[in-house]
């Protein structure tokens, strides 16, 4: 068996839960459906020339993607933020990374292309101290980021933004198999 170190916190409460992946998957599947939304509704009053369709009806509709792909992003950042926030609880304190400066990295030009390795192989590190084997490979996650972050801007937003999330999925499963809960305390 594997032979985890144990640490006793004495209240449970104090350790937020995981974010969510589900929540950021269905706000993408949500914005998918507006998205063929706004092309089908553009196809049929192109089709049939309808005088009514104007620009301005272009424009809102490009006006509410744009605050849905904004809304997504942020609450993946919250999710970037919560499980730095998790991490730094787990680790004492002693995880480097400042759960703010998780997500203010992220905006920081040039620095933002490193930072989307760095923040993701401290994770792996931690995870991988605490099980005794890289269960988690450094560089990866971080380069998975980066396609997301690459499809979204040029592809398709839904796309990349879904490899976001999946990003999360990932880490939430990893700390959910360090995260054992017992009555007494809470041991990772």
């Amino acid at each position: 068996m594997k032979q985890l170190m144990k640490q006793t916190i004495t209240n449970k409460n104090q350790i937020p839960s995981l974010p969510p992946a589900w929540f950021g998957f269905l706000l993408v599947g949500a914005f998918v459906i507006f998205e063929f939304y706004g092309v089908f509704e553009q196809y049929i009053n192109s089709y049939y020339q309808n005088a009514d369709y104007s620009y301005s009806t272009y424009s809102d509709y490009f006006t509410l993607t744009l605050v849905m792909a904004i809304g997504i992003w942020i609450y993946w950042l919250f999710c970037i933020h919560r499980l730095h926030k998790i991490l730094k609880i787990l680790s004492n304190g002693s995880h480097d990374i400042k759960p703010g400066f998780a997500v203010i990295g992220h905006f920081i030009p040039i620095f933002n292309l490193y930072w989307i390795f760095h923040w993701p192989n401290e994770i792996a590190e931690f995870v991988n101290s605490k099980n005794n084997r890289a269960v988690i490979p450094k560089g990866i996650i971080g380069l998975t980021i980066l396609i997301g972050f690459v499809i979204s801007k040029i592809f398709s937003a839904a796309i990349g933004l879904s490899i976001l999330f999946g990003v999360v999925a990932y880490f939430n499963k990893k700390f959910d198999k360090i995260l054992v809960f017992s009555d007494s305390e809470l041991i990772y």
